[in-house]
């Protein structure tokens, strides 16, 4: 696990704790207001996941050279930033969580960006059925908050 480097003002006053997960480029953490206690997830999304992905588009000649390689990943990381706000605009509606804010910050070393998320702490689905049982109205309930969600998208 690399340490997360320290992100302003995205992450002014944040204490960050333990990686929860890791799988392809996107590393989440526990994260917490050191003045209020709010509990947070901080989501870390490497663009490209390594140095390794650099390379493979100049081997198999998607991208001629390094400069090539760099004005692709800013176009993804373009896109991104278009997908966080439409997500922001989506968080006013019903059935979903917006993220408290995203901040994207060029990579020290290497092309690429780093993304970095912030969102409010929520339990998530399996966590919550362990420890509850799902009756009937509970589904459909969960059933009809998906079905708005979708609606909104």
């Amino acid at each position: 696990m690399s340490e997360i480097k320290a992100v302003y003002p995205l992450l002014e006053g944040i204490s960050i704790g333990q990686s929860t997960s890791e799988r392809g480029g996107c590393t989440c953490y526990a994260a917490m207001n050191t003045e209020t206690g709010e509990k947070y997830i901080l989501k870390h999304i490497s663009i490209p996941e390594s140095q390794v992905q650099v390379e493979a588009l100049i081997l198999t000649g998607s991208c001629a050279d390094e400069a090539s390689v760099k004005e692709y990943y800013t176009t993804v990381t373009e896109d991104l930033k278009q997908e966080l706000n439409v997500l922001s605009s989506l968080g006013n509606s019903r059935g979903f969580l917006p993220y408290v804010g995203f901040q994207i910050e060029e990579k020290e070393e290497g092309v690429g960006y780093d993304a970095y998320l912030l969102g409010t702490y929520r339990k998530s689905l399996s966590a919550y059925a362990r420890k509850n049982a799902f009756t009937h109205l509970r589904a459909v309930n969960l059933s009809m908050d998906l079905c708005a969600a979708l609606a909104e998208c």
